[in-house]
């Protein structure tokens, strides 16, 4: 059983975000016009306290152009 890492409570669910077509993510900052780019996610959710953990990408592969080499 996941517990919660703020309240040890073992009442967690899992939860899924999405918006029209997906949460809507923006880079910080805009290289190449990159337009945003969408994806669902995947979390664990703490029903005594509220607290929001482990969030997945349904499709990380989405997020790849917003990778910055340093």
């Amino acid at each position: 059983m996941t517990r919660c890492p703020k309240c040890e409570s073992s009442e967690t669910l899992n939860v899924k975000f999405v918006g029209h077509s997906g949460i809507v993510a923006y880079p910080e900052v805009q290289r190449n016009k990159l337009f945003p780019k969408c994806s669902g996610i995947h979390a664990r959710a703490c029903a005594k306290c509220g607290h929001i953990f482990d969030f997945t990408l349904d499709k990380p592969e989405n997020f790849t152009p917003f990778v910055t080499l340093d």
